[in-house]
């Protein structure tokens, strides 16, 4: 993710204020807080982006069951 300026960015990802969310593939709704919590999502904060580290078994946890939108 990238954002306009770096300001708060190092405050998201050190203090776990992101939330990842998963919905199916064929959902007919995607709005916030009504998906699946993504959990064990490491964040960094590189200057003004963060990157998402799902770990050694992928986003889904089980390295092919990530299909979906998030």
């Amino acid at each position: 993710m990238l954002f306009n300026d770096v300001a708060g960015v190092a405050d998201l990802a050190a203090n776990n204020r992101l939330r990842v969310e998963r919905f199916a593939v064929n959902a007919a709704d995607a709005e916030a807080g009504s998906g699946t919590i993504v959990s064990g999502v490491n964040a960094v904060a590189n200057g003004n982006s963060i990157r998402l580290d799902f770990g050694t078994n992928g986003l889904g946890g089980a390295k092919a069951a990530g299909d979906g939108f998030y």
